[in-house]
């Protein structure tokens, strides 16, 4: 069958990137013909396209970097090489459509191309970040053609917190699942019947399929290490555990290693700041630590699938409820047998005697990806 992925990928994150990786393997290893299209979610919103044009345009200057105000605003040699990462990582590993299609009009010129369209997984459903296209608006109810959403997030528990607009693309696809127990609730609730609860796409491969595609180029000449990784902006609550990292660092007697987002604001006190991480260095860093300490969805999601003893905090929106990412957090760690990785008191005493076993698939996360494989090879035939 000839499929068609439709997910996001912009923004330079590890998570988008890998999970667009992840579907893409999912869907080859079944035997399928898969494309990720290649859709500029820059295009529809205005803002998020200043961005990228003001790096663009800093770039082709030369003299610009040099003036001390941008260099320190925007420290551009670490934001183009850690860029350049995510660009080779994409063009090693996706399978792009040669076009880049801006809207869902000019996606319809792809109708007839493919025999199913796949959207998800991730946040593409966040009422944060609507738009119709992510609800597959141009091939639904297409004669001959399938949709399916495999693994949405939506970042809300109730349908009020969707538009009216999403509600009604929503009922238009045929075979829909969520990644999470909340969002599905939510979701059965608009179609009328029971909507299953599957696995993010990036649990539905084997620690040696991310070894293939793991960097093998030296990031730190440290043995063991402890290695933290925020997403943190002045959107979200000050929730780093500086306090926690310390009392791990001396219990331990290990250095601590950050990967630091150039879009991300600068908070943990490492003893080395890695700048210029990409998807396939993120891998290894997770793979090569002692430790781990994050709030990161798939940061948690990558220490489980290489057995790392991990430790993760909650994250909550500055003055909203609307787009609380923690639900996802909690069945990730119910999904994986991991709930001790949950810490909700920085200074709480920290137990180190549990270290979890090479293979941790417990019989309870395998009937858990038998069932995300029989929605997705269902929903396709």
């Amino acid at each position: 069958m000839k499929i068609a992925i439709l997910t996001r990928r912009a923004g330079f994150n590890m998570g988008s990137t890998l999970q667009a990786y992840a579907m893409f393997k999912m869907l080859n290893k079944q035997g399928h013909d898969v494309k990720i299209l290649n859709y500029d979610e820059y295009a529809r919103f205005f803002m998020w396209r200043v961005k990228p044009f003001v790096f663009k345009t800093l770039k082709r200057i030369p003299l610009i970097p040099r003036i001390s105000f941008i260099k320190k605003r925007f420290p551009l040699e670490r934001i183009f090489a850690q860029q350049a990462k995510f660009e080779q990582f994409e063009a090693r590993y996706f399978p792009l459509t040669e076009k880049k299609y801006r809207n869902s009009q000019e996606l319809k010129e792809t109708l007839g191309s493919y025999d199913a369209y796949v959207c998800g997984s991730d946040q593409i459903w966040s009422p944060m970040m609507f738009d119709p296209t992510f609800f597959l608006d141009f091939a639904t109810e297409q004669p001959g053609i399938k949709t399916v959403a495999y693994a949405p997030s939506l970042g809300v528990t109730s349908v009020e917190s969707l538009s009216k607009d999403a509600v009604a693309l929503i009922k238009r696809i045929p075979d829909i699942s969520c990644r999470e127990k909340e969002g599905a609730n939510v979701l059965s609730e608009i179609v009328g019947h029971p909507v299953p609860t599957v696995l993010d796409p990036t649990l539905m491969l084997n620690k040696e399929d991310w070894d293939a595609v793991k960097s093998r180029e030296s990031l730190t000449n440290k043995k063991d290490y402890i290695l933290t990784y925020f997403l943190h902006t002045r959107s979200y609550k000050d929730n780093i555990p500086h306090h926690f990292i310390d009392t791990l660092k001396k219990q331990t007697g290990l250095d601590v290693v950050n990967i630091q987002m150039y879009n991300m604001e600068e908070i943990i006190a490492a003893d080395e700041q890695i700048y210029d991480a990409g998807p396939a260095d993120f891998i290894t860093l997770i793979s090569g630590a002692k430790y781990v300490v994050t709030n990161s969805f798939h940061c948690c999601v990558f220490s489980s699938i290489f057995s790392k003893r991990f430790f993760v905090f909650e994250k909550y929106r500055k003055d909203s409820d609307v787009d609380n990412q923690n639900p996802r957090l909690y069945n990730l760690l119910e999904a994986v047998n991991r709930k001790e990785a949950l810490i909700k008191d920085e200074n709480a005493p920290i137990d180190l005697s549990f270290y979890p076993a090479k293979d941790n698939r417990t019989e309870s996360f395998m009937e858990k990806r038998d069932i995300s494989m029989e929605f997705i090879k269902h929903s396709l035939l």
